[in-house]
């Protein structure tokens, strides 16, 4: 045909012919880098294998890899382009313009694919990824609608037959029966049966603390120095809902006492004190006999200076752990994302911030319990956050953020840092090294198991049209009031 002349054969100095190598075809030195990052790589917790010890660096292989781990390999750390299409298609909940934007780059991908690959690559499996997206906008996640179900439900159906005279009747029968059993285990909660079985990640509620986790190791008791504590202090009073009318109320007093400052430096003077402000305003408040809330009183006095210290914590069904316990594992648990809106200014003399939301990447170093009183306790994370103001925080060409942690934020300890975060505010990631420059980590984001999508919270048919969630339109209330006039028209049916 005369096409792809880099593959024809070529003549040696001795007559004979060889075929060059393609350009996908790894050479001793790629593959050595590409081993070596999988050997390096840690994941999180209940996330995937150890993929590390399936790394044969001498012999240039891997083996023992289970499905799941082929998957994660795929669509997460090799991102190859069959991956970026499954990786979207297959999640547990979809929304129709990303999936608008995923049918173009799987087009573009396979003319790419068609640079490289011969013609006889390309069947019918190949041409199916082009249908696959069109498939998902209209049933919805794959999961019930593939084939892989039934073909691995197969076996458990045989199972159910013990008269082999009527196979029909006795699948019919152990289905019946098993499907009886299972919906009567979903009502027993303090029970562990074959569909209820305990998390690994589980989440108890505790009582006694405004955070929705619990601790995954021992704590232990230690002094907070003052700089630290005014940090912890300053951060659970700007981030506490109790005290957003006194922080508006301070604002105002600011703008009224200098109403020429710009309003960068009224945040500025705002931050550095509110604290003694909040204190004194709660003490006139109660010498002129005010009401006010337990909680603002417990607040007004301040945190001990005894706390308390932990290396884990378990929040969201996400387990996190800090950076000097993760050195001693095989699990990457200390990577964390936040996502935080933000009031960018472009200089002192700004008028008009940006507000925007804005990802930082840090890093776990400590987790700690501030206590106030019995009723009133915080857990907060302390990490080192990626500076993001010197472009250390890139994008390449495969979509993968880089970020570099040889530059961060908050490193001299001074009062005006803000190192803390609450554990509920925590989204985990983990890093991966980057093959070529050392500097540089990618960043690899994860939904944490059992998680759903379900987008705004308010349940309108205009915000939730376009989602697709577990198979069914996302518009949970409307389904649900369905289901319950159903219902409803049954009983009353079922009466008469």
């Amino acid at each position: 045909m005369g096409i792809r002349k880099a593959l024809h054969p070529k003549k040696k100095a001795n007559g004979k012919y060889y075929v060059p190598p393609a350009c996908f075809t790894l050479s001793n030195t790629q593959k050595d880098i590409l081993l070596q990052v999988l050997k390096d790589v840690k994941v999180p917790d209940i996330y995937a294998s150890n993929i590390s010890s399936c790394v044969d660096l001498k012999q240039r292989t891997m083996h023992r890899l289970k499905s799941h781990d082929c998957h994660i390999l795929m669509q997460q750390l090799l991102l190859l382009p069959c991956g970026i299409a499954c990786q979207g298609i297959c999640s547990k909940d979809l929304k129709i313009g990303d999936l608008e934007k995923l049918q173009d780059r799987v087009a573009i991908t396979l003319c790419h694919l068609e640079r490289i690959f011969p013609p006889s690559f390309f069947d019918i499996i190949e041409h199916l990824l082009i249908h696959l997206v069109e498939d998902a906008i209209l049933g919805g996640p794959s999961q019930y609608r593939s084939m892989w179900f039934i073909e691995r439900f197969l076996l458990c159906l045989k199972n159910y037959v013990r008269n082999r005279r009527y196979p029909e009747d006795a699948i019919a029968e152990g289905r019946w029966i098993d499907e009886l059993m299972t919906f009567f285990s979903w009502y027993l909660d303090d029970v562990e049966t074959k569909s209820n079985p305990p998390l690994r990640n589980d989440v108890l509620s505790n009582e006694t603390t405004y955070q929705e986790g619990r601790r995954s190791s021992r704590e232990k008791g230690f002094k907070l120095d003052d700089i630290t504590r005014a940090q912890a202090h300053r951060y659970v009073l700007f981030n506490s809902t109790s005290t957003t009318s006194y922080r508006d109320e301070h604002i105002k007093e600011i703008k009224k006492e200098n109403p020429r400052l710009s309003r960068h430096n009224v945040d500025r003077i705002h931050n550095e004190r509110f604290q003694l402000w909040f204190r004194n305003h709660v003490e006139k408040m109660h010498m002129a006999g005010e009401k006010i809330s337990e909680d603002i009183q417990t607040l007004a006095i301040g945190p001990l200076i005894q706390e308390k210290r932990m290396i884990g914590y378990i929040c969201d069904g996400v387990r996190y752990l800090t950076e000097s316990r993760d050195v001693k594992r095989k699990t990457q648990n200390s990577g964390i994302m936040l996502k935080a809106i933000t009031q960018s200014y472009a200089s002192i003399k700004d008028k008009n911030p940006i507000l925007a939301e804005v990802s930082f990447y840090e890093i776990l170093t400590d987790i700690i319990e501030l206590y106030y009183s019995k009723n009133l306790k915080f857990v907060l994370f302390k990490c080192k956050w990626v500076n993001n103001s010197k472009g250390l925080i890139e994008k390449d060409d495969y979509g993968f953020t880089l970020v570099n942690f040889n530059h961060l934020l908050y490193t001299r300890h001074q009062l005006s840092d803000e190192p803390f975060i609450f554990a509920s505010q925590a989204q985990q990631v983990f890093y991966v090294d980057h093959p070529t420059e050392k500097e540089w980590r990618m960043v690899v984001k994860l939904k944490p198991r059992g998680f759903y999508d379900l987008g705004d919270d308010t349940p309108t048919i205009e915000h939730r049209k376009d989602i697709w969630s577990c198979g069914l339109n996302n518009n949970w209330m409307t389904q649900h009031l369905k289901l319950k006039k159903t219902l409803n028209g049954l009983e009353k049916g079922y009466q008469d």
